[in-house]
């Protein structure tokens, strides 16, 4: 009996040695990296499930107005986005959302942003304007920013590689 509990002890004190240390950098989603341009300077990222942890957030979620942006697009931003990755490049930023818009985006492409123009480009519906586009990527991809930001990284999209190595770096070292 004896015995068994010394090699009880031993197998835990070996298995509690083999537990992997947390490494460094942060995760990002991988279809946003994937759609990170190669000209992007700068990354801002939220894991909105994190945030909504947060003190900050209960106490001032009403005065955002998410209430209302849900009721007016049919896209509650407190349950159905999970990651936001905004892009900063020298010509500017569009920010990426990964979130749960399916299915057939649940009716939000019609409902989004009512009365806005709609543009159909490269086999996408922006919507929006010049100053201010999203565009559905998918059933749980969508970008925002200014148009011509939003047309540009729906174009290189296919040539994107991922997140530049210079960035990937930096991203690694994050504690």
């Amino acid at each position: 009996m004896r015995r068994r509990a010394i090699l009880a002890a031993l197998a835990g004190a070996a298995l509690a040695g083999c537990r992997s240390t947390p490494q460094p950098g942060v995760k990002i989603d991988p279809a946003l990296a994937m759609m990170t341009p190669e000209t992007a300077v700068a990354l801002a990222g939220v894991k909105m499930d994190a945030i909504r942890k947060t003190d900050v957030y209960r106490r001032h979620s009403e005065a955002l107005g998410l209430d209302q942006f849900s009721k007016d697009t049919g896209l509650d931003t407190r349950t159905d986005v999970w990651e936001l990755l905004v892009v900063f490049e020298p010509s500017g930023w569009v920010a990426m959302a990964r979130g749960k818009f399916s299915p057939g985006f649940g009716g939000l492409e019609p409902r989004m942003l009512e009365g806005a123009p709609r543009t159909f480009y490269k086999g996408y519906t922006i919507i929006g304007d010049e100053r201010a586009s999203t565009v559905f990527v998918n059933s749980s991809t969508a970008l925002a920013g200014a148009g011509a930001a939003v047309r540009s990284l729906l174009d290189r999209r296919s040539a994107s590689r991922g997140i530049p190595p210079a960035l990937e770096e930096q991203i690694r070292n994050i504690p």
